[in-house]
């Protein structure tokens, strides 16, 4: 797409003008209250109405009076008219009341706004403790033969069965890959000033 098409689209997209319109957050939050959140079609006017009044009581209380002071009707009709074209108004044979959809661009524009709510994105630098407390857990630790026979003793008997033999009782043997390079304090505060 060139420059003059995407200019046309912005000038004359449905969706583009609802993502541009000074109303906009009220109408999309009010689409997926009324249509997509609860995946219904095809609503009355009276419903919808009675939908809008409760959005439109709850942002007048935190905002106040003046926030969206047009009646529900008046923003339907408007949703509506040609010239949005966010909400299709027809009416069922044998019925007098009008119904509503919403339009396929303005689907497209809830679906795209709803899609921007992500993961939080966590940096490098934040997952670098992780990165090194992981290796560091599972490096067995290196004390003098006194103190680890001291901690073999107070260690219960299925902690006292060294990684790689068979415990007493026991028909499975555990795997332990041993470690090439042990990872030390001044080795973590050396790399994580590296990264800062």
């Amino acid at each position: 797409m060139d420059f003059y098409a995407i200019n046309a689209l912005r000038e004359n997209h449905a969706g583009w003008s609802l993502l541009r319109a000074q109303n906009a957050p009220l109408a999309v939050s009010f689409f997926i209250k009324a249509f997509t959140g609860p995946n219904q079609r095809d609503i009355g006017r009276q419903e919808l109405i009675d939908h809008l009044d409760d959005v439109l009581f709850g942002l007048r209380e935190v905002f106040g009076e003046d926030k969206y002071p047009r009646p529900a009707g008046e923003y339907l009709d408007e949703w509506a008219a040609p010239e949005r074209a966010w909400l299709r108004k027809y009416y069922v044979p044998g019925q007098d009341e009008p119904r509503y959809d919403l339009t396929a661009a303005a689907e497209a524009v809830v679906r795209w706004v709803a899609s921007l709510r992500c993961r939080h994105f966590e940096s490098t630098q934040s997952r670098l403790p992780t990165l090194f407390a992981v290796p560091q857990a599972r490096v067995p630790h290196h004390d003098p033969p006194g103190v680890q026979r001291a901690r073999t003793a107070a260690a219960p008997d299925h902690a006292r069965t060294r990684p790689g033999t068979k415990a007493r009782g026991s028909s499975t043997t555990t795997a332990w890959l041993p470690c090439t390079s042990v990872i030390t304090e001044p080795g973590i505060a050396a790399a994580r000033a590296r990264w800062r």
